[in-house]
């Protein structure tokens, strides 16, 4: 799994419009699934601002 987060990382570095990540882990019928979100967009005050 390392392999898999640092590529996502090296992804996010290549793309400079990116200024917030959520990273997040959801059940499904075949056991967890990690997942990473890039955002345009932060708000502090905004729990939605990775929905964007």
């Amino acid at each position: 799994m390392k392999i898999e987060i640092e590529a996502w990382l090296n992804n996010i570095n290549e793309r400079p419009d990116v200024v917030a990540i959520n990273i997040g882990l959801i059940e499904s019928t075949n056991g967890f699934q990690a997942y990473m979100i890039g955002s345009k967009v932060y708000d502090i005050n905004d729990d939605e601002w990775a929905c964007n």
